[in-house]
């Protein structure tokens, strides 16, 4: 008889832990359920949130492309060509002459050279008159610091990427992110700067570079790119795909470069850096690169600038080439279209008479008016992502 009690009760406490084992695997599925029902709910809200921001996205980047659209209609086709132009003026002064091409040729851009400047105060005057004829004028300069710095009172301006590179990426940033806030300060949108080529054997390049070392390059690229633009300015790499297995100067002659690409890839890999640490602008240069283009220079080159620069290294900035009055590109007349047909967003002319009427005078030649209208649109869009 107690044998049967005691088994009575074995199976009650059994049934009983076996009833609220039921009850919480039901608690459990519950809060699973409701908890899944959220989850999927904040999944929802949030896809409708990136729904949203995207489809605001598109509005905005229509109604901005609209409104640049709308902008460019009233330029005339020579007016289209001088937009994709980056020019430098003579002088220290804002002359009516001066002022009167930018302004009649809707100049793109300006580059300072040691005849341009004097003192803070004429620098600052001079900007200004130059940005209220052309309103969303891009200046630039050469400020790399050593034998090309064109500002002479930047108390840094001795210091080449030479010197620089004897110390630590983190004291070269530091020199730079100075500089660029006096330039910012002057009201100077660029600067074309730094140079990223390698200082190998019988370079010409010579001080102007960080070392021999590609990797070393590369870590300077990665600190001084986010000190330049951290001030509201611009840097811009140069010269792609880097000159520094070339004796001679490609403002003399054409520089040719035997290199294979394994080789490349060492002069190409600061660039890469560059690119993905943000910065802003890459300057072509004016070197034959027989592995890369055997026919074509790099600035000319669609292999080098589209294929290289916007496809395989995936760079989303403004590509503008180095000065196409230099003696590498002698050879090739129809340079200016040739490099736009490539993908360069802008042509830089270190003259306005009469090299630039003729560049412009080629480019409503060689293209058409939609041509053009595309060119001076994307370019719009890229200086609009500028720091």
């Amino acid at each position: 008889m107690r044998l049967i009690a005691i088994t009575a009760v074995i199976l009650a406490a059994v049934s009983s832990v076996a009833v609220f084992g039921t009850l919480q695997q039901r608690k459990t599925d519950s809060y699973s359920n409701a908890y899944k029902e959220r989850t999927t709910s904040l999944s929802y809200l949030s896809r409708k949130h990136d729904l949203l921001q995207t489809e605001r996205s598109n509005r905005v980047a229509f109604t901005q492309y609209t409104a640049l659209s709308d902008s460019i209609r009233d330029l005339s086709d020579q007016q289209l060509a001088g937009r994709l132009i980056m020019i430098n003026l003579p002088g220290p002064v804002a002359t009516d002459t001066n002022v009167a091409f930018l302004r009649d040729h809707s100049i793109g851009g300006v580059i300072l050279m040691g005849g341009n400047i004097s003192s803070p105060q004429q620098l600052t005057s001079l900007i200004t008159s130059y940005k209220a004829a052309v309103p969303d004028l891009l200046v630039a300069v050469d400020q790399e610091g050593g034998i090309v710095s064109r500002i002479h009172w930047e108390k840094n301006a001795g210091l080449s990427a030479q010197v620089l590179g004897t110390g630590t990426p983190e004291a070269a940033a530091e020199v730079h992110r100075q500089r660029a806030k006096l330039l910012s300060e002057l009201g100077v949108d660029i600067v074309f700067a730094p140079v990223l080529d390698l200082r190998l054997p019988g370079s010409w390049i010579g001080s102007r570079s960080f070392s021999d070392d590609s990797s070393r390059v590369s870590t300077y690229a990665e600190s001084i790119v986010p000190a330049i633009e951290s001030q509201g300015v611009a840097s811009a790499a140069k010269h792609f795909p880097g000159l520094g297995r070339s004796a001679e100067d490609s403002h003399e002659v054409l520089p040719v470069i035997p290199a294979d690409r394994d080789m490349l890839a060492e002069d190409i890999a600061p660039f890469t850096a560059y690119v993905k640490a943000g910065g802003s602008m890459i300057m072509t240069g004016h070197g034959l690169y027989p592995a890369l283009d055997p026919d074509m220079p790099a600035s000319l080159s669609s292999d080098v600038v589209t294929g290289l620069i916007r496809k395989e290294m995936g760079f989303e900035g403004i590509i503008v080439t180095d000065d196409l009055r230099m003696g590498a590109l002698d050879a090739w007349p129809d340079k200016s279209s040739q490099a736009l047909s490539a993908g360069n967003d802008m042509l830089l002319y270190i003259d306005y008479l009469p090299d630039t009427k003729r560049a412009i005078t080629s480019l409503t030649e060689e293209f058409s008016r939609e041509e053009l209208e595309m060119m001076v649109i994307r370019l719009h869009r890229k200086t609009a992502d500028l720091p």
